[in-house]
C-alpha cells in the first residue's frame, strides 16, 4: 500500500496516484493487481484518476466513507454524523475490501494535512 500526501491541496497528489498506477501498468502489472482509493475528501467532483482507472479497469473507489462537505465539522462538533472511531473504522474497512487479492493499492491523501483533525480523521 502506498499512501500519498501532500502539506495542501492542489498541490498533485492525485497527479502521482494516476502516474503510480499508469507506470505499474507499463511494468507489466495488471490491472486487477492494482487498486486506487481515496478514503477521505472534500471534493466529491469526477475526477481524472477516477475516468482513468475505469478506462484500463482498475479497481477505483474515489469518494471514500468520509466526506468533509462544506459544514461537516460544525456537524460532528454538535454529534450529528458517526463518531471519529465509527468514521476512522469506516475508512479502514473500505480500504481493506479494495485492497483484497491486489498486490499494489494507491491511497490518496486529503487535502490539508489539518483536515479532518477536529474529527480525529486527518491524514
Amino acid at each position: 500500500k502506498l499512501f500519498i500526501a501532500g502539506d495542501r491541496s492542489q498541490v498533485g497528489k492525485s497527479s502521482v496516484c494516476l502516474g503510480l498506477l499508469g507506470t505499474l501498468l507499463r511494468l507489466g502489472y495488471q490491472p486487477h493487481e492494482l487498486a486506487y482509493i481515496k478514503p477521505a475528501t472534500q471534493c466529491e467532483a469526477t475526477q481524472v484518476i477516477q475516468l482513468y482507472c475505469q478506462h484500463v479497469g482498475i479497481a477505483c473507489q474515489p469518494i471514500g466513507p468520509i466526506v468533509y462537505h462544506k459544514g461537516f465539522t460544525r456537524k460532528f462538533l454538535e454529534g450529528h454524523t458517526e463518531t471519529s472511531q465509527q468514521l476512522l473504522q469506516n475508512a479502514k474497512l473500505a480500504v481493506e475490501e479494495i485492497s483484497r487479492d491486489k498486490r499494489v493499492v494507491v491511497i490518496d491523501g486529503v487535502g490539508y494535512p489539518a483536515v479532518g483533525s477536529i474529527c480525529g480523521t486527518d491524514n
